[in-house]
């Protein structure tokens, strides 16, 4: 279950619930590439595949209002407008500080 697909300007990524508390879910992305044009640079899968790459830290989310249990296979949905302005936010923040 780790691939990542674009789907009417949505991002897809798919992990797995790590750690839990009363108030969080931490969620353990592995990416692979998801299509060829990620490689060749051409689609905006790419910017989500280099943001949640594997890595040893997972994301920190808030919990859903809906069950969920350690092992649980999620789905991460973000609009791609909103990577854009994420990704405004993130490198320009720093140049007005």
């Amino acid at each position: 279950m780790s691939e990542i697909s674009q789907q009417s300007s949505k991002l897809e990524a798919f992990g797995v619930i790590v750690k839990m508390d009363d108030t969080n879910i931490w969620v353990r992305v592995d990416n692979k590439q998801g299509c060829h044009g990620c490689s060749q640079g051409g689609c905006g899968n790419q910017a989500l595949a280099k943001l949640l790459q594997p890595r040893q830290t997972p994301i920190c989310l808030p919990k859903p209002d809906f069950a969920v249990a350690i092992n649980d296979s999620v789905k991460l949905v973000m609009n791609e407008s909103r990577l854009v302005q994420h990704s405004m936010v993130v490198y320009g923040l720093p140049l007005v500080l």
